[in-house]
């Protein structure tokens, strides 16, 4: 074995790559979070501000220099209480210092991964790959992050003067962590700098992320959609039950679209900035044409105009023109594909939806469909949601506004959960199938297409030999056991040979045509192992909204204006609050966890309040009809309320004068205060409670309860029923019409 080769093996690119990313996406959410409370002065650490004002002026001005005893004046202050500033800012400090070691690993590995002259293509080793330009964009996005914490050097700096203070020396991390602070004044800039050496390694990487998005229907417009009948069941009966092929790597299919455009504009910067490749150029910039706004880190966002083609000598002027343009188109023309893009995904959920409630043994062979359909829809979701709360600096239009108006957001966004709550009903469904598939049509392949490698080394056929054992050794009986499945390691195992047969010094060559079929079915094997052991985390990779939860203006909107004009699917708002948590199940920093729980609680109570307030408003309009109609008839002959109540006739009336008024407001709190104080409703309970008081029957009152209760409800659920309301909204409004009669 050659030098170059156990070199590849001691390297352990991959477990690098993995844990890098893990935490590059931990430091990210603390950052987030600081940045967070250094914004909101009721959070802010006290000792950012007040009397300690004069201080921070003093070392935001000299930074990074310390000069302690040339400036006791100005920090008597700060040696007074150093002990309290150490406590406050010490977790904040720390952050930067784990932030200062992360971008040194990143630069090493990525250092080792030059040398190693490893060939990165999205759609041959796509774990990789993905681990790979996901590092890029999370080490770009961390230092945007950073530069965008106004009071960092006041951080690190007033932290120091403390330190030197308690200490009597200056923290030993404090002079490479201030130098970090000021070369990442401009991250932009910093950053090409730092990987443009990268550049040989980067643009086939990213060159096979642009060619998949050019060639497959991510970025096609819905009428092409319909064309092809994209994701739809029922486009060809004859093959319904078969399972759905896929041109390219499977894993691609339901990939974010968000994050490959997010690759494409970071890495685009090494592009724009000075390559001579005109076809490259060419496709980053119909790329560029979809979206003009790019997410950093949930709520935080990257705008290429504002902090690219503002840097003074950054790219030339033809280059300038050409972005301009390209984001002009993505201003202009993109909402109103994106619209109609949404109304095909609706229909598309719906049917899927449909078919696999009716036809649960569906879902198992057509999941991909079912996961692509999410992932495209939360794309649509997505990309309204930032581009609604950063909207273009042009002028707009009336056309404009209509198309970032989404009266269908809440229709969307219940078949989704739809979808997801089938894929979680019938778990078993799919562990059974999939556990066949994997043991007999992929393990057959693989071990068909492997036994045809020429070479292969000692290593790499260790790992072969353990895909082949592990996939052999599952059993249907399992799952009726409810025996749980662990294949991370095969997942690890694969991504482990990716980076040793994608290395230039490798034996095998991962590109070469005789080894494409034996990549595309393993990479097939290792998505249908995660839906054995990793189901849910499928699940929120395609259909995540918790995004909502730092868009709660967007939010409480989108309610309003669905209780409005959707109130069938309103009841959706309350329901996505329950993804807020899992999009925050982060180990390096689980003190938001009680944060965006209380703020998951508050919004999913505050929907359902307004849901109850609604419903109460219909059960009263239902009431004010009735008392319209006890008016006109007469009271039965024994005065019992129970055959006073509406007949059948009158219940019908009442759905037809219902219907009639359906697009018509409903009746406003001060007309439910007057229906309240009616005689009509006073005569009627008093009527009730003397009749059930003279009553000798024990079980008058529970039978009088029931009738009263029952016909009211029949009147109204009926029809709520007519218009499609699912069984949580039917309990929602039962609960509203509890409350408003008690």
């Amino acid at each position: 074995m050659s030098h170059s080769s156990m070199s590849i093996y001691r390297e352990k690119i991959a477990e690098k790559l993995t844990i890098l990313n893990d935490r590059a996406v931990g430091m990210l959410t603390r950052m987030f979070n600081i940045k967070k409370a250094c914004d909101d002065a009721n959070v802010r650490p006290s000792c950012l501000g007040g009397p300690y004002d004069a201080s921070i002026k003093a070392i935001v001005r000299k930074f990074p220099s310390i000069d302690i005893k040339n400036s006791a004046k100005e920090f008597t202050y700060v040696k007074s209480n150093r002990s309290e500033i150490i406590k406050q800012l010490s977790i904040y400090y720390y952050t930067f210092v784990d932030i200062l070691d992360l971008k040194e690993h990143i630069g090493t590995l990525m250092t080792a991964i030059d040398v190693l002259r490893i060939r990165f293509n999205i759609m041959v080793n796509f774990d990789v790959t993905r681990l790979y330009l996901d590092l890029i964009s999370n080490f770009f996005s961390l230092m945007m992050l950073v530069a965008k914490v106004d009071r960092r050097k006041a951080i690190v700096g007033l932290f120091s003067y403390a330190y030197e203070y308690e200490k009597g020396e200056t923290d030993s991390n404090y002079h490479r962590l201030g130098t970090m602070i000021v070369e990442f004044e401009n991250p932009v800039k910093k950053f090409c700098e730092d990987f443009h050496t990268h550049i040989a390694v980067l643009f086939p990487a990213i060159g096979s992320v642009m060619d998949y998005l050019l060639d497959s229907p991510r970025l096609q417009t819905a009428t092409a959609w319909r064309t092809s009948q994209l994701m739809s069941l029922v486009a060809d009966p004859q093959i319904i039950i078969s399972p759905v092929p896929c041109k390219y790597t499977a894993q691609l299919e339901f990939f974010p679209l968000d994050t490959m455009e997010k690759w494409v504009a970071i890495c685009g910067l090494f592009i724009v900035s000075g390559t001579e490749d005109q076809q490259l150029v060419s496709k980053w910039l119909t790329i560029l044409q979809k979206s003009y706004i790019y997410t950093i880190f949930r709520d935080v966002v990257f705008d290429i105009q504002e902090d690219v083609l503002n840097i003074r000598g950054y790219i030339n002027n033809k280059r300038r023109k050409d972005v301009k343009d390209a984001f002009r188109k993505a201003e202009t023309v993109e909402p109103a594909l994106r619209k109609d893009r949404r109304l095909y995904l609706i229909q598309i959920l719906k049917e899927l939806s449909l078919i696999i409630t009716d036809e649960a043994g569906l879902i198992a062979p057509k999941l991909i469909n079912v996961l692509m359909a999410l992932t495209y829809a939360r794309d649509e979701v997505l990309w309204l949601l930032k581009h609604s709360v950063n909207p273009a600096p042009r002028k707009k239009t009336s056309d404009y506004n209509e198309n970032f108006n989404e009266p269908k957001l809440a229709e969307l966004l219940f078949y989704m959960e739809e979808l997801k709550a089938l894929l979680r009903k019938y778990n078993n469904v799919l562990l059974k199938y999939y556990v066949q598939y994997l043991s007999g049509f992929d393990h057959g392949v693989l071990k068909a297409t492997t036994g045809n490698m020429t070479v292969c080394p000692e290593q790499e056929s260790s790992m072969i030999s353990t895909f082949l054992e592990t996939l052999s050794n599952l059993d249907v009986q399992q799952v009726d056991d409810q025996t749980p499945f662990d294949l991370k390691a095969l997942r690890l195992d694969w991504l482990r040979m990716q980076v040793y047969c994608s290395a230039e010094a490798s034996m095998i060559d991962l590109f070469a045509q005789s080894n494409l079929n034996m990549c595309s079915y393993m990479n097939l094997a290792c998505w249908h192992s995660r839906v054995l052991d990793d189901l849910e985390n499928l699940i929120m990779e395609t259909g995540d909204l918790s995004m909502f939860c730092f868009h709660g203006t967007l939010l409480y909107s989108a309610v309003s204006q669905a209780l409005q004009c959707d109130r069938k699917h309103v009841i959706v708002f309350p329901i996505i609050c329950d993804d807020f948590l899992k999009g925050s199940d982060n180990v390096f920093c689980p003190e938001e966890r009680q944060h965006i729980g209380k703020r998951s609680l508050e919004d999913a109570d505050s929907f359902l309040q307004r849901l109850a307030e609604q419903a109460s408003k219909i059960v009263f309009e239902v009431c004010d009809i009735q008392i319209e109609y006890q008016e006109e008839d007469s009271v039965g002959s024994d005065n019992d309320p129970r055959t006073s109540f509406p007949s059948q006739f009158r219940r019908n009336r009442t759905l037809e004068r219902i219907s009639e008024s359906k697009e018509s407001s409903i009746v406003t709190l001060e007309d439910i205060d007057v229906i309240n104080k009616s005689t009509y409703v006073d005569r009627w309970a008093r009527e009730s409670v003397r009749h059930i008081s003279e009553s000798e029957n024990d079980d008058l009152l529970e039978d009088y309860a029931r009738w009263e209760f029952g016909e009211v409800l029949y009147v109204l659920l009926i029809n709520l029923m007519q218009c499609g309301l699912n069984s949580l909204l039917l309990k929602c409004l039962s609960i509203g019409y509890l409350k408003a009669i008690t």
